[in-house]
């Protein structure tokens, strides 16, 4: 299957610094993603680095990304290329007062978008052992030491980046729809995970340290090596 780039953009918040990645993969939908080399502007359209077809890495900036531009493919054109960073990417450029403007009418709306978790971490070396160790994960990519890529078997992504905010949130980052939540604990439990039981919940019964929710199934929580709240759990009902 042709591979397709796609491109984020993300601020390292202990450095101010711009961190620039273009993924390659043959899964993303070419009404959504462009074919080619993307670059990095500054305001007056100067370039600031490249990121080329077929390559996975990622660009350290100094200066906040202006806009991203997106060769076209040679059969349709890239509906994203040259829109602004802010939009493309839901951050603003250093020294703009707003957001940049609404997207052009028939762009791509949030509903046609794959979502993904992005888990902080104050150390990224320990949330990467604590990840391979206990919850049995490899990263499919590492961004200059400030975040790591993982793929889980279902196809679905998510990120773990470098902050020293990590563990603050005080609810539930992620979940994992599970087929058996009681084996997927013992087995966590066996691999040293501890879990969470949050009493006074509404209505919820539990069973060690597995909860029954109304209408919703069983679920369990842990936290993992950076204090964030992470839930293994039944999944959405089916129809």
């Amino acid at each position: 299957m042709r591979g397709y780039c796609w491109y984020r953009a993300r601020r390292a918040r202990e450095t101010g610094m711009w961190l620039v990645s273009a993924d390659v993969t043959g899964e993303r939908d070419e009404s959504r993603i462009g074919l080619g080399p993307t670059s990095v502007l500054d305001p007056t359209g100067a370039v600031l680095t490249r990121v080329a077809t077929g390559t996975t890495g990622m660009a350290v900036l100094d200066t906040a990304p202006h806009f991203i531009g997106a060769a076209r493919s040679p059969e349709r054109p890239n509906p994203q290329a040259n829109r602004p960073a802010e939009r493309l990417f839901g951050v603003r450029s250093a020294g703009r007062g707003r957001a940049g403007a609404s997207p052009a009418s028939g762009g791509t709306m949030l509903s046609h978008s794959a979502v993904e978790a992005n888990i902080p971490a104050a150390d990224l070396d320990r949330a990467r052992e604590y990840y391979s160790d206990k919850l049995g994960l490899t990263p499919v990519a590492e961004f200059g030491g400030q975040a790591l890529r993982y793929r889980t078997a279902s196809g679905t992504f998510f990120n773990v980046y470098k902050t020293e905010l990590a563990g603050q949130a005080g609810h539930t980052i992620a979940q994992w729809h599970v087929e058996d939540v009681d084996q997927e604990v013992r087995d966590l439990v066996a691999k040293g995970v501890v879990f969470e039981v949050y009493e006074g919940m509404p209505g919820v019964e539990w069973n060690g340290s597995v909860a029954t929710i109304p209408g919703m199934g069983k679920a369990a929580w842990f936290k993992d090596s950076e204090g964030n709240i992470m839930c293994v759990d039944d999944g959405p009902a089916s129809g």
